[in-house]
């Protein structure tokens, strides 16, 4: 008895690794592995004014990076390297829909990982090379979709 209940947690565990994995990193050909209504896709460059608050402090997150991208695209300075128009964050009631958002990498190349993805994004290394789509889930949560080469 013992050990089927160890078995059931091991499993449990497993697999819960296996979702939570395979939610931060897609496969290109995979999209979406959730049901999810698309909200808006557009192509950004990520600036060096993308990667700091407007006191100037470094941004830790890439939802703020994502967030303060388009700030600047509708509110501030204007487009930048590689910035595409959306339909969606010119209204800046919108902006909040980053806020809480999870992340999800397509990563094509065996290199790709979460983590490298995320740290040229917060280290601004990829101006003209980031395509967000942003989806709604039918919880009311939102998921950031990035495709980033470089």
């Amino acid at each position: 008895m013992r050990l089927t209940r160890t078995l059931l947690a091991t499993i449990s565990i497993v697999f819960a690794a296996q979702q939570a994995a395979a939610e931060d990193c897609a496969v290109w050909s995979e999209g979406p592995t959730f049901p999810a209504k698309e909200l808006v896709a557009y192509a950004t460059g990520i600036s060096p004014e993308d990667i700091v608050d407007a006191a100037g402090n470094a941004l830790a997150e890439v939802t703020a990076v994502l967030r303060r991208d388009r700030e600047n695209f509708h509110f501030g300075a204007g487009p930048g390297r590689g910035d595409e128009p959306d339909s969606l964050f010119g209204d800046a009631a919108n902006l909040r829909l980053f806020d809480g958002a999870s992340v999800i990498f397509y990563c094509d190349w065996p290199t790709d990982s979460r983590e490298s993805l995320a740290a040229d994004i917060l280290g601004a290394r990829l101006e003209s090379r980031t395509h967000v789509t942003v989806y709604l889930r039918p919880d009311g949560t939102v998921a950031l979709l990035i495709e980033a080469w470089g």
